[in-house]
């Protein structure tokens, strides 16, 4: 049974894990694909929900109900994930965001969909995540990357924060 109930630019969604990407679900490691076209830069993060809110499950008590507003806020604010070096003047799109849960896994991810377009896409340099600093419990984003110099795999981390093109 998949049951949609949409806010804004959020998306919740019951649904099974094994609907979803590949990836593999491993607490506190996301994975991060981003791709530039023309004056397009997109991508994809997912992450385990418990790495964002310290649970997984459906919000039961006030504090988890107030930890999942407090990440859906996030969520609509792009600038809080990433930062672009300004050469590029990139300006972001909307952003869509799902949160997955299997109710009988009790495995929860969040699938945070991005785009930016580019004015000056050749200065692209870099790309810094954010987030690091603000869910400790990310220790780990294996990042994919394809662009016009090639497709590169960089595993990101707290104390390696930025991602070069």
């Amino acid at each position: 049974m998949k049951i949609l109930i949409s806010l804004a630019l959020i998306t919740f969604s019951l649904t099974s894990i094994a609907q979803k990407s590949p990836h593999s679900h491993q607490h506190g490691k996301g994975v991060l694909e981003m791709g530039i076209e023309g004056r397009t830069l997109s991508g994809t993060l997912e992450m385990p929900l418990e790495a964002l809110l310290g649970f997984e499950h459906a919000p039961k008590t006030g504090k988890e109900r107030s930890a999942q507003s407090k990440l859906e806020t996030r969520l609509g604010l792009i600038d809080a994930w990433f930062e672009i070096n300004p050469e590029a003047q990139c300006t972001p799109k909307s952003p869509q965001t799902k949160l997955d849960r299997d109710a009988q896994a009790k495995h929860s991810d969040l699938l945070y969909t991005f785009s930016y377009s580019c004015s000056n896409p050749g200065a692209l340099k870099e790309i810094r995540l954010l987030f690091f600093k603000e869910y400790p419990s990310i220790k780990e984003v294996k990042v994919e990357v394809a662009s016009p110099k090639g497709q590169r795999l960089i595993m990101a981390s707290p104390k390696s924060p930025i991602v070069r093109f």
